[in-house]
């Protein structure tokens, strides 16, 4: 197993967070008041962030403090994403 981060996330109470790619258009609205409630109750997200939906939810844990949990579909990243590059240091 290649980790990167913090490992004692893994210990933590986790909420999954998968969507498929061809989600609903009646569904979206449904996760973004999910995403926004976990935020709220500072849940741990474990996704891999991979589906348009999965990636457009993923702006609502980083805004916050949250515990969040990228598991990478098959390698790790070469390089990360812009966006991730601060919450990756924090």
């Amino acid at each position: 197993m290649q980790t990167f981060g913090n490992i004692d996330l893994v210990k933590l109470h986790k909420t999954a967070f998968p969507y498929s790619r061809k989600a609903p258009a009646s569904a979206v609205l449904k996760r973004y008041d999910r995403a926004t409630a976990m935020c709220e109750a500072g849940e741990c997200v474990v996704s891999g962030f991979h589906s348009p939906l999965e990636r457009d939810v993923l702006h609502f844990p980083l805004k916050g403090r949250q515990p969040v949990i990228l598991v990478p579909g098959r390698t790790m990243y070469v390089q990360l994403p812009e966006e991730l590059d601060q919450p990756f240091a924090d």
